[in-house]
């Protein structure tokens, strides 16, 4: 979800769910982001993982693993491109 304001309209509740998501907190539970759902693609707390990501059909991993993974993705996708030409 992404919405555009200008700071003249912002409102209360627009800066708290801005500091929310600056803090890595789920915005449904109120909770540290602390697990990637490899399957949703998305960074999940752990109520997100017990209550709605626990069927066999996702895979979870820390959060700090799903940035590696996503960070080494990048790595190699740079490469192809720079192996292409592309800059």
């Amino acid at each position: 979800d992404h919405h555009v304001k200008e700071i003249k309209n912002f409102e209360s509740s627009d800066v708290q769910d801005y500091a929310r998501r600056a803090t890595n907190v789920c915005n449904q539970h109120n909770s540290e982001l602390r697990f990637y759902c490899e399957q949703c693609v998305v960074c999940i707390c752990l109520d997100c993982a017990f209550l709605e990501h626990r069927s066999v059909d996702h895979k979870i991993i820390s959060i700090d693993q799903g940035v590696d993974k996503k960070k080494s993705e990048i790595e190699t996708k740079i490469r192809e491109a720079e192996k292409n030409g592309y800059r």
